[in-house]
């Protein structure tokens, strides 16, 4: 597994129309701790999955402390079970801005402690109506081993990059993918295989990139963290926001993922 020293991005200034500071890209390995959670003491399924709905125990409101989610301390409230925008079913986690000024909203997914290293496909839909400045990422960690797995960014400019090491320090590269704005949901699928040494990103079903550096830092996925960087722009109408629903981990059978490919698995995720 290749171990890399972390570097520091500076990115340029977020839209004109909001008054925060330039836009720092953390590039570290460094795993982060959810505020006040407790790892769990080992996966509960094969199959961990998230559609946050009523059977599963969750209420529409703060998903902090449902299930064992928790947000970012610096905007309470801003992470949320809502029923506003399901892909599937009746309910679905939602990001808001609650106040300006740049500082991480987003959601912790329950700690599943020590995992063994190994394949993790990380599967989630995603809808972001959001051009005004934010950038919103899906980052995969093992807190036991004190290190992120992999980090996915959607940026303000519609990019959609990914945290790797091309030969020079870690980076967010530009895959040359784009998102949209939109209530209408994409899903987005890491594929994790520390045997192999490989990290291949599916947007849609399509394969954007694979890593040059393979698994640089995490080797497993114990939690994954759902994130907007703040830098919305209150002049949009309605409201930006980040929608997130059947958030999946899953731990294949050896050969299963090659057999089943994408389709297979959202047709296994869709039926839980």
């Amino acid at each position: 597994m290749k171990k890399t020293i972390a570097m520091l991005a500076i990115a340029g200034l977020a839209s004109a129309a909001i008054a925060s500071p330039a836009k720092v890209y953390d590039t570290s390995i460094d795993a982060i701790f959810a505020p006040g959670s407790t790892a769990m003491p080992g996966l509960r399924n094969v199959n961990e999955f998230y559609g946050f709905e009523s059977a599963e125990g969750y209420s529409v409101g703060p998903v902090a402390g449902q299930q064992g989610w928790a947000e970012f301390t610096a905007r309470p409230g801003a992470s949320r079970v809502s029923n506003a925008n399901p892909a599937s079913g009746n309910q679905h986690l939602r990001i808001v801005e609650l106040q300006t000024g740049a500082a991480f909203n987003g959601a912790f997914s329950p700690d599943l402690g020590a995992q063994p290293a190994g394949r993790y496909i990380t599967s989630v839909d995603i809808a972001l109506n959001d051009d005004g400045g934010a950038d919103y990422q899906v980052l995969g960690q093992a807190p036991s081993q004190g290190f992120l797995s992999f980090r996915v960014n959607f940026a303000f400019t519609g990019s959609i990059q990914i945290l790797d090491d091309v030969g020079a320090g870690l980076v967010f590269v530009n895959t040359g993918a784009t998102w949209d704005p939109s209530l209408s949901y994409t899903n987005l699928t890491v594929d994790l295989d520390f045997d192999n040494d490989t990290i291949d990103y599916f947007y849609g079903g399509n394969l954007i990139y694979s890593s040059v550096a393979g698994v640089f830092a995490g080797s497993a996925v114990e939690q994954v963290i759902l994130l907007s960087d703040g830098f919305q722009s209150f002049s949009e109408t309605p409201s930006p926001t980040g929608d997130f629903d059947n958030l999946s981990i899953v731990i294949p059978a050896p050969g299963a993922f090659a057999l089943l490919g994408l389709g297979g698995l959202v047709a296994v995720r869709r039926r839980r």
